[in-house]
């Protein structure tokens, strides 16, 4: 009984762990942004005399005054991706993929233009797509880091560089 018992008891723990979120970090900013790291990006939070900055892999990835801050709260499930995103408009098929230090973007619209922020949302670069729908970005003068690319259309990709 006591071996059954201790059995069930290790399924129900086991499932329960499949069923579990992603725990993690969220920093409300008093804009209303929140911004999230999961634990299982190994966020390292510096604190310095005015700001408080968290590096994910050695690389710096977002840095904030304390003033901006209000408040940080550790989550039981942090949202760290985007799952089963439906759009309205089947018609447009980007593809993002990368050659090199190149950043290559396909199926866009002729003259769409596409844009690269870094997670402080400051503007990187900005290319137009060609009459073919097709655009490059040269990423070798950007330092590691996190970045979004974001179509014109609202299409966004997530990019790490190393």
């Amino acid at each position: 009984m006591k071996k059954t018992f201790t059995m069930l008891l290790a399924l129900f723990a086991f499932s329960l762990s499949m069923f579990a979120g992603n725990p993690g970090v969220t920093f409300l900013l008093r804009s209303g942004k929140k911004v999230s790291f999961t634990f299982a990006e190994k966020p390292v939070i510096a604190l310095s005399d005015a700001n408080l900055s968290v590096t994910v892999r050695s690389v710096e990835c977002v840095s904030y005054a304390y003033a901006d801050v209000h408040r940080v709260v550790v989550d039981d499930d942090v949202v760290s991706a985007v799952d089963n995103v439906v759009t309205n408009d089947k018609s447009q098929h980007v593809v993002f993929s990368f050659s090199a230090s190149t950043l290559n973007v396909s199926g866009l619209a002729a003259n769409e233009s596409i844009a690269l922020y870094a997670t402080d949302g400051k503007l990187m670069l900005r290319e137009k797509a060609d009459a073919h729908g097709k655009a490059a970005m040269n990423l070798s003068s950007l330092q590691q880091g996190i970045y979004v690319v974001r179509t014109q259309s609202g299409i966004s990709y997530k990019l790490f560089k190393k």
